[in-house]
Order: C-alpha cells, then sequence, then structure tokens
C-alpha cells in the first residue's frame, strides 16, 4: 500500500480487503465513505442524493447541470459521471454534490444544505433488523439533518415519500418546514411538476413548471 494519511472504504468493501488489512498493519486510519464526505462538506455547500434507485443516476446530472453552468463542483458519486469521464472530482467552487448511501445507514453522518430523495423501497432490509418502519424513519432522520435553511426535494411520485411528507417536518417547525420542501414529480399537487415527457438522444426531456411561474423550462 502506497504512503497514505487514510484508507476510505465503501460499505460494499469487506474486512479482509487486502489494502484494508495493509493499512491497519500500518497504523493507517480507516475511515467509512461517508464519514469522509461529511468531513468534506463541512467546508462546502452539500448537495446529498439519497434513495433506493436512481440516486446515482440523479447525482451524475445534477454534477453535469452544475459543471455546464460553470460552478466547477466537486462530486463523488457511485457510478460514472459521463459528461466528466470519472467517479469523482474534485471542483474549487462551492459546490459538493455526493451520493448518499442508505444501504450501511451511513448517510446519516451527512449534513447537506440540500437533501434530494428519489424513492424508498424495501431495501438492505438486514441493516434495519427487516423493519421497513425503521428504514422509513432512518430516512426521516437524514432529512432532520438538513439545517433550517435547507432544502428538501422529494419525488412525491413514490407512494413511500408522499407517506412520510408529514413527518419531514419538526414538532415545532411544521409548516414552515412543509413549504420549504420541493416536491419534483408529474402530479399536479407537486411544487415542480414534470410535463410533456419525450425520448430525445440521449436521455429524455421534459418540461417543468413552477405554479407561480409563467415559463417552462
Amino acid at each position: 500500500m502506497m504512503p497514505a494519511w487514510s484508507c476510505v472504504v465503501s460499505s460494499a468493501i469487506s474486512a479482509d480487503n487486502p489494502e484494508i488489512v495493509a493499512a491497519h498493519e500500518a497504523r493507517i486510519p480507516v475511515i467509512r465513505r461517508a464519514e469522509m464526505l461529511a468531513e468534506l462538506m463541512r467546508f462546502r455547500h452539500g448537495i446529498a442524493i439519497a434513495g433506493t434507485h436512481g440516486k446515482t443516476t440523479t447525482t451524475a446530472m445534477v454534477s453535469s447541470i452544475y459543471a455546464e453552468a460553470g460552478l466547477d463542483p466537486t462530486f463523488v458519486n457511485g457510478g460514472l459521471v459521463k459528461a466528466a469521464g470519472v467517479h469523482a472530482r474534485l471542483g474549487h467552487g462551492r459546490y459538493l454534490i455526493a451520493e448518499a448511501d442508505e444501504s450501511d445507514a451511513s448517510f446519516l453522518h451527512l449534513q447537506p444544505m440540500v437533501a434530494i430523495v428519489t424513492n424508498i423501497e424495501a431495501d438492505h432490509m438486514d441493516t434495519y433488523q427487516g423493519d421497513f418502519e425503521n428504514l422509513k424513519q432512518t430516512f426521516i432522520n437524514f432529512l432532520h439533518n438538513l439545517p433550517f435553511y435547507g432544502r428538501a426535494v422529494m419525488c412525491v411520485d413514490d407512494p413511500v415519500i408522499r407517506e412520510l411528507l408529514p413527518r419531514v417536518g419538526r414538532t415545532d417547525h411544521d409548516l414552515r418546514l412543509q413549504r420549504r420542501c420541493r416536491r419534483a414529480c408529474r402530479r399536479l399537487s407537486a411544487d415542480w411538476p414534470a410535463g410533456a415527457l419525450y425520448a430525445a438522444a440521449p436521455g429524455q426531456r421534459a418540461d417543468a413548471r413552477h405554479p407561480e411561474c409563467a415559463r417552462s423550462s
């Protein structure tokens, strides 16, 4: 193992991995991916994307949008960001965009300014003692890591997310937090409903319109 200050591992890496073993033997600290991200987010405007499905794709999309806008973001993704040709990149801008992993509940380490939740299904149930309610509460706890001025972006096309919306707020700020929850989906009850969906290589296109806005984009 090359000289290093620390060894960062994801939940997919087993404890008997040769590099982890070598790090322990060399007394190099071994830290979890989410702990590293949490430390980096302390110095950036963090955007964390969670959900059972679509978080890797959404992280890549958000990273590409911010890069195209000239904001030079830092991003850490579980999959390839095709526009950049890499999984992770250190930018000089103020934004850090990261895929948040719920498989081992390590996303609770993160304290982002913006939290995106795409959907919630019964997955990785060994982490949650086979209790779906435990998994749902963990997502709520993740959203509660937001500061009072933060933003939650939740897709209310997902039935579980619709069920959890009343629990996103805190007991003393329910109305305020409900108002700051930007819900992105195709339903008319959403803050940003999407319409005119159509395929366009190399992906899909849609119009998004806020009820208070006269123009779509």
